[in-house]
């Protein structure tokens, strides 16, 4: 009995003193180990509070943006014609316009056209000969024009009876049918918006514009078709269409392929009324005067203005979200687009660079619901780290008992 006793002693003595280096062992390597992870923690969370984020020089661009704002004025008879600062509608840098025609006649006409008003925009713009070539904005103007098959007069006239005076009889009778058909025309063009931008980050707008071919014997409120061959009218600012009034007898001598030179001064006299149209419609969509090359500075002027004060109110708006909110602060991403806003008001691109203060402002990087409130901020930070602490505490203590149960021993 007494043997067998001191045998499961010495058993349990000989485990007990290989257990104890073993566990004062491993509570050293586990200090080691969570210390190791606390360094790393601490480096990671102080990269990602302090060099994450950086300070916008956003004064020092709105000083710059005053200075330039107040020497972009027109002056015109020593007035100096400008919005104001209230701005509120971004100016597009590019528009594209969208052009139905129900005459195959009709295309090479009306993409001539165009190009001539966009080659007289471009030619009057005011960083036109300032600017690298590879700076300068080549085209204003991106347009298709789409050849609509000639099945809609039946569909016009169905609820119309036919008289000696024609079939509409007023203006606005004509108004009513036509603008029905050049609102299905148009119908899709906001799609096309992202197939002709060729660059996103320049604001397009999109200009609709429907061209009908009619007898002129369906107008009976059309006194002279011959002086008059072409009217429009404006569904929108942006929308419109245009009817050509085509005479009968003119019409089949077109088909016949004839070649006269009574037919081809009367070509050239319907091209020279629809250029009219066409430029009339461009004009008051554009807001712009003329396309002499006058009114297109005044224009360039003017959107470059606008731009401006556009691009001060954005980033005012952004200075002041920054200051009010002490949590809120601009990433470090955002340099880059920054930097491109600097250079933009440098080189006075001031349409451009009210776009690039709109994408600014509006980041993503600067939603409210990337910044939490600081007592929401620190819950989640303790929730984090109280764990790591706490066992790095722990593994210290431990650390801690083993060297002062060495040094009694020591002693």
């Amino acid at each position: 009995m007494c043997s067998g006793n001191y045998k499961k002693h010495s058993v349990a003595v000989s485990v007990h003193k290989r257990e104890v280096p073993w566990r004062r062992k491993s509570i050293t390597h586990f200090f080691f180990l969570y210390f190791f992870m606390f360094i790393v923690l601490a480096g990671v969370y102080y990269t990602v509070l302090s060099s994450g984020y950086i300070e916008l020089p956003i004064n020092d661009l709105l000083a710059s943006l005053s200075d330039y704002c107040r020497t972009e004025r027109v002056e015109e008879d020593g007035l100096g014609l400008h919005p104001g600062e209230n701005v509120t509608t971004l100016p597009p840098a590019t528009f594209g316009v969208g052009v139905w025609v129900d005459e195959s006649s009709m295309l090479p006409m009306v993409h001539n056209i165009l190009k001539r008003i966009d080659k007289r925009m471009v030619e009057a713009s005011p960083s036109h000969g300032e600017l690298s070539e590879t700076m300068k904005q080549k085209r204003y103007i991106y347009s298709f024009v789409h050849l609509q098959a000639n099945t809609r007069e039946k569909n016009m006239l169905v609820d119309f009876k036919t008289s000696d005076s024609g079939v509409f009889q007023t203006r606005s009778d004509a108004i009513k049918v036509l603008s029905k058909h050049a609102r299905s025309q148009q119908m899709g063009l906001p799609t096309f918006k992202h197939v002709f931008n060729p660059d996103l980050s320049k604001e397009m707008q999109m200009i609709a514009l429907s061209i009908f071919s009619l007898p002129s014997k369906l107008f009976g409120f059309v006194q002279d078709p011959q002086a008059n061959p072409i009217w429009c009218h404006s569904l929108d600012v942006f929308q419109s269409f245009c009817v050509v009034l085509v005479d009968t007898q003119d019409q089949s001598r077109v088909d016949s392929n004839s070649v006269s030179d009574d037919m081809q001064r009367h070509v050239g006299l319907m091209e020279k009324h629809i250029t009219a149209g066409i430029a009339s419609v461009l004009a008051a969509s554009l807001s712009i005067d003329s396309f002499r090359p006058n009114d297109i500075k005044v224009w360039h002027q003017l959107r470059n203005q606008a731009g401006c004060f556009h691009a001060m109110r954005s980033l005012r708006a952004l200075r002041d979200s920054i200051r009010d909110r002490v949590d809120m602060y601009s990433h470090i991403k955002l340099r880059g687009l920054f930097t491109r806003l600097q250079q933009l008001v440098e080189r006075r691109e001031f349409v451009l660079a009210a776009r690039a203060a709109d994408d600014l402002q509006f980041h993503p990087l600067h939603a409210p619901d990337q910044f939490y409130p600081l007592d929401y901020v620190l819950t989640c930070h303790i929730v984090i780290l109280l764990p790591l602490f706490l066992m790095t505490f722990i593994n210290a203590r431990f650390v801690a008992d083993t060297y002062h149960r060495k040094r009694r021993k020591n002693l």
